[in-house]
């Protein structure tokens, strides 16, 4: 009995002894030699978006729809969002009063307020951080068919940029203040809905601008001359460029053109399809007789190139689809060697006659462009349109932009 009492005493010093001792090392321990706990996503301090919005005196309109459509279900604290909530005064003039927002069919009312709702959580800083304007995927969405016959849910993207002001789909739109910051996003007040995107095609664009008449037809011929000399048609002429439609993930070639008038056809010497079809077949045109790898481009199609803002190694990887607005092309980042010039397709590696990427400046918002290293030669202007809704020299399509000008960058610079 003496012994068992004493063994259990002996027992009970050392439980204690080990518990003092794992306190003392437990005290000891770094952060990461601790027990590992789930990982949990990092917060703002504050209100959640949804809060914030209904805190706003001045977007009741808008967070009424928000209501109406239940988003908050959607919009939840352990997830980012970005909301460009509509002030009262731009609710009205969207024709978005108390009665239409309450009476509206609520797809319709849906598809309008959901793209002011990004995924993701951006401040001003990442809005203004960027070459061109960020593809932002928003809460506007539908089924699409995909091409093995089966059906997605694809979201609706919009594409902003702050600048010398903050831009939906290339078309400034008034803010009040800075972007709110949430527990779980920011908020934007913004004076404007996100205009929507044509869903013409550039070649479209071509059929219906009487202006363009021979840009369409030196494009016909150079796409000819060069199937002629390959052998085929692989699919990568300048036709097929300004006529394929992005994918059901929005990705796509989406080049951004400067399109030639007839006036800078004219201009350059070129008064009818025989004079175009003569610098076509001016120089040789086909592979390379030496390696049979790169093609020899015709001096027409060099020209016509030149006009092109388009990489084929963006536009064919998987990192968001670039677009190229007017705004776009007034930002001194633009001049990167990358975005303001034309690089051939992946898998066909090109030898083109002109070597000078294009150099774009701005006055007032006005671009002009210089499309040689002459010191002489006077920047081009870039045609601006006086409203977007009403587009007459700049087109921005599915399919990518396109913007008039009176200049045929003519003969290829070297």
């Amino acid at each position: 009995m003496m012994m068992k009492k004493k063994l259990l005493n002996t027992n009970l010093l050392i439980l204690l002894l080990l518990t003092a001792l794992g306190g003392a090392l437990s005290s000891c321990l770094k952060k990461s030699d601790a027990e590992i706990k789930p990982s949990e996503s990092l917060s703002f301090e504050g209100k959640n978006l949804i809060k914030v919005l209904q805190a706003e005196s001045s977007l009741q309109l808008f967070n009424r729809a928000f209501d109406r459509l239940k988003l908050a279900e959607t919009v939840t604290n352990d997830k980012g969002f970005t909301i460009f909530a509509l002030s009262d005064s731009a609710m009205i003039a969207a024709g978005l009063d108390a009665q239409a927002v309450d009476a509206m069919p609520i797809d319709t009312l849906r598809k309008r307020i959901t793209s002011q709702i990004t995924f993701g959580a951006y401040d001003d800083k990442a809005l203004t951080n960027s070459t061109t304007a960020i593809q932002i995927s928003t809460l506007n969405g539908g089924v699409q068919a995909t091409p093995s016959g089966g059906t997605i849910f694809v979201y609706a993207p919009v594409y902003i940029k702050e600048q010398d002001g903050l831009y939906f789909n290339g078309v400034r739109v008034s803010q009040n203040g800075t972007a709110i910051r949430a527990s779980n996003g920011y908020l934007y007040k913004v004076g404007a809905l996100a205009s929507s995107i044509s869903t013409k095609t550039l070649y479209d664009v071509l059929l219906e601008n009487p202006d363009l008449s021979m840009y369409k037809d030196a494009i016909t011929i150079a796409d000819s001359v060069r199937f002629t000399a390959l052998g085929y048609d692989d699919g990568t002429g300048m036709i097929n460029l300004l006529s394929t439609m992005p994918d059901q993930y929005h990705k796509g070639m989406l080049p951004t053109i400067l399109a030639p008038t007839n006036k800078a056809f004219h201009d350059a010497g070129f008064s009818n399809l025989d004079e175009l079809r003569s610098l076509a077949t001016k120089y040789y045109v086909g592979f390379d007789l030496n390696t049979y790898f790169s093609f020899y481009y015709s001096a027409l199609d060099s020209v016509l190139q030149h006009h092109v803002l388009y990489h084929a190694k963006i536009a064919g990887s998987l990192i968001p689809t670039v677009r190229i607005f007017y705004n776009d092309l007034a930002s001194p980042a633009i001049n990167n060697n990358v975005s303001n010039n034309y690089s051939g397709f992946i898998a066909d590696p090109v030898s083109l006659k002109f070597k000078i990427p294009l150099t774009f400046s701005s006055v007032a918002g006005n671009v002009s462009v210089n499309w040689t290293n002459n010191p002489s030669a006077a920047p081009v202007p870039v045609p601006k349109d006086a409203s977007s809704r009403q587009p007459v020299n700049n087109f921005v399509v599915a399919n990518g932009a396109l913007y008039k000008i009176d200049k045929l960058f003519y003969p290829a610079v070297k």
